[in-house]
């Protein structure tokens, strides 16, 4: 399982650039978008494509891992915003999984903060709670969980900066 991130929205521009930072030189940008349609067949994976490439057009960070034939598996996203709440109150993190409820038969990690903000809700003070990262995985295997948690805990020391 290899995880990957993707620093531009473009696909074919990160490879370029990637390419192009490792001196390699005889490598077209038509070569890219062939490749990319070979790996996009499939209408899951061109829907999986479509919803990495919104995210990363509302700017959130994106991670994701793919397996041997080059599916994703995972995709871990946050927000800066969301990171740099969690770095001002990291006391408290709660995490949450949804078994496989929607079409695709994934399930859905919410990774939340409580905030040091009350709100009365229902008659009854509690503490607010905000978004911090959420991800989508394909199974519920301890690596996987060790990978979201990695993710998490990368982006909340600094691996965004």
């Amino acid at each position: 399982m290899r995880t990957l991130s993707l620093p531009t929205p473009n696909p074919v521009e990160t490879v370029m650039q990637v390419l192009c930072l490792n001196s390699i030189d005889n490598v077209l940008k038509k070569d890219i978008y062939n490749i990319k349609d070979v790996f996009f067949k499939s209408e899951s994976s061109k829907e999986m494509y479509a919803f990495i490439s919104s995210l990363q057009e509302k700017n959130y960070l994106v991670q994701f891992t793919v397996d041997s034939q080059n599916c994703i598996c995972s995709v871990f996203f946050t927000h800066e915003e969301a990171i740099k709440e969690a770095r001002m109150m990291p006391e408290s993190v709660i995490v949450d999984a949804t078994y496989k409820t929607n079409v695709h038969k994934l399930t859905f990690v919410n990774i939340v903060g409580a905030s040091n903000v009350t709100s009365a809700n229902s008659g009854r003070e509690s503490l607010q709670l905000f978004p911090i990262a959420c991800a989508w995985v394909s199974n519920e295997l301890e690596t996987t969980y060790t990978w979201v948690f990695e993710q998490y805990s990368d982006y909340s020391n600094g691996y965004d900066d």
